[in-house]
């Protein structure tokens, strides 16, 4: 009946045992487990039986018991017969298994349970179940195979397999396909581990969890981890013989008669490279062919005769350090040998293979035994002109393209902007004096303050008088009066006729557009303008009124006597808000007007 599979198989996944890792255990008993993604673990290796092993015929929640072949130990047990679960275990003692799987450990029956898929299997449904012993005693191989088989649901096919191995006690559980249906894939309904007689001893690998993969391989051993030969492997390590110290995985093989290395082999007798010499019979490197007792030594780097000496072919005649198996070209001379000096003997004193020190291979006039220092290139030997190539041109290294005139510790070739300038060098640190002293090709960067294009560090007409105004330096545009040198020629704009007197608010220059009025000028007292800027135009100012007859009229300006000239006097009645004022400068009738006034009174 399945009407409760649904509600059972939920309160499975929500009870789902521990997460599953990679190895595990021991358990109380002292299994283990460890899968093919651990160092160490086992590789998968897939045994299809399809065709080889026995089939057996299961229905839904059915099981058959079949023979291992041998006594297979487990949980302290020994069982010679095992039973094959249709919902994807083996059990060795011959009870149904429940289609609903548990985490372990599980507290029903059948007892000593191998799971390596328990779930609702149906193999009545489709696929193939098969079990075969292969091998020779002591190391058969008991394997059960589930190929093909559906869950319960319809739902997918799935093919894995359970291995018990005679010698060792190991269990081998491989899965080449749990990935055929999403809704059961990779194990997330299944239980996967293994349980004693008892539920006392168990160790699972996963329960209700996607722990599974194709290609997944887990092994379970059974291991008292003590190593009591002291040889650094116990059984958990698979040491093959925990009682002699020489025996553990990875051990040298002796001419012993076991398998000291742990291999499956005792492999004293073997010829390894085929040269005819085993290692018992003193082949030295028995995966050399060249190397065995008796050989002839070679220049290879090999011992050849298994003598303890590599390349021993009669040693340093000439005592110059090297044998002709370390390239001395002529061991009966001890000027040559690899490396020596090349004195331009006509001998190949270095053992390089030529005497291409003795010929001018460049074509410049000299060979190396010349003093060319470099025979490749013809702008290179002694004399040569030194230019900045990068090349000891002369082959004088005292002269290597040392151009460092000011010495600034850096030559022309070395980027020297400026070999007349010892504080411009690549490298250096910008000051503010005018220089470009770091080669960048910009004089005196990051000082200028105001972005015009000038600083402070400049001279001449490069110097900014104002770095903080940007509208002040050598291109400004002066504007007059304002007391602000804008062009930086050293004074502000105030003198704009040049008769070298300030105008402006401040200036006394009272029309400094016209070079003839200022302070020392003459007043011309008939232009009708303030010529010596003293704020009186004119007959109203005290030049006009001297004996002299500045106007030409043929009289005295100052003459009280003269009712015209005191006219005029009166006439000015000017004042710096109204220079050009005054009846004397207004015109024809008005000072004839007052003219005749003055005369009427006057005779009164």
């Amino acid at each position: 009946m399945r009407s409760c599979r649904v509600v059972t198989l939920a309160l499975a996944l929500l009870v789902a045992g521990s997460v599953r890792a990679d190895q595990g255990g021991p358990d109380a008993f002292g299994y283990t487990y460890i899968d093919n993604d651990e160092p160490g673990g086992p590789s998968f290796q897939w045994l299809d039986l399809a065709g080889v092993g026995t089939s057996v015929s299961l229905g839904d929640d059915d099981r058959q018991q079949v023979s291992i072949g041998f006594s297979f130990p487990f949980y302290g047990q020994t069982y010679t017969q095992a039973t094959i679960q249709s919902n994807g275990a083996l059990t060795l003692t011959n009870s149904a298994l429940t289609y609903t799987n548990t985490c372990l450990p599980y507290n029903g029956t059948p007892s000593a349970l191998i799971a390596v898929h328990w779930d609702d299997m149906n193999p009545a449904s489709g696929g193939s179940i098969y079990h075969d012993t292969a091998g020779t005693s002591p190391n058969r191989v008991f394997t059960v195979q589930w190929r093909n088989v559906p869950h319960y649901s319809n739902s997918g096919d799935y093919d894995f397999e359970i291995s018990l191995f005679e010698a060792s006690g190991e269990i081998l559980l491989q899965y080449e396909d749990v990935t055929s249906s999403p809704s059961y894939d990779y194990g997330s309904t299944a239980t996967v581990g293994i349980q004693g007689n008892t539920n006392t001893y168990s160790l699972q690998y996963s329960c209700n969890q996607s722990a599974l993969d194709d290609g997944l391989a887990i092994r379970f051993q059974s291991c008292s981890g003590t190593d009591a030969d002291g040889d650094g492997y116990s059984d958990c390590d698979a040491d093959c013989d925990d009682g002699d110290p020489d025996v553990y995985p990875g051990a040298p093989e002796l001419c012993d008669g076991i398998d000291n290395d742990c291999d499956g082999v005792a492999n004293d007798a073997i010829d390894g490279d085929g040269d005819g010499y085993t290692l018992c019979d003193g082949d030295c490197d028995d995966g050399e062919a060249a190397a065995y007792p008796g050989a002839p030594e070679y220049c290879d780097g090999i011992d050849n005769d298994c003598n303890g000496q590599v390349d021993d072919t009669g040693g340093d005649t000439d005592g110059d350090g090297y044998t002709t198996c370390e390239g001395d070209c002529d061991d009966a001379d001890p000027t040559v040998y690899p490396g020596a000096p090349d004195p331009c003997d006509g001998i190949d004193n270095d053992c390089q293979g030529d005497l291409w020190a003795e010929f001018d291979d460049d074509n410049d006039g000299y060979a190396e035994c010349d003093g060319d220092c470099d025979d490749s290139t013809s702008h290179v030997h002694p004399g040569a002109q030194e230019v900045c190539d990068g090349l000891d041109n002369d082959c004088d290294p005292a002269t290597h393209e040392q151009f460092d005139i000011d010495g600034d510790g850096q030559s022309a070739c070395g980027g020297d902007c400026d070999e007349s300038e010892p504080a411009a060098y690549q490298g250096n640190t910008e000051i503010c004096d005018g220089i470009d002293n770091d080669c960048n090709g910009q004089v005196d960067d990051g000082f200028d303050q105001d972005g015009d294009g000038y600083s402070a560090c400049g001279e001449g007409d490069d110097h900014d008088c104002d770095d903080g105004d940007a509208s002040v330096g050598p291109h400004g545009t002066e504007v007059p009066y304002d007391g602000v040198d804008q062009d930086c020629d050293g004074s502000d704009l105030d003198d704009l006729d040049g008769d070298g007197f300030e105008g402006g608010p401040q200036g006394s220059d009272c029309d400094d557009h016209d070079p003839l009025t200022h302070p020392d000028a003459t007043e011309n007292c008939d232009d009708g303008l303030d010529n010596d800027c003293d704020a009186h135009f004119d007959g109203d100012d005290a030049d006009c009124w001297s004996d002299d007859d500045d106007d030409d009229d043929g009289g005295d300006d100052d003459d009280d006597d003269d009712p015209y000239e005191d006219l005029g006097h009166l006439g000015c009645l000017c004042s710096s808000a109204n220079p050009v004022g005054g009846l004397g400068r207004v015109g024809g009738a008005f000072g004839l007007l007052a003219i005749a006034v003055f005369s009427r009174r006057h005779r009164r």
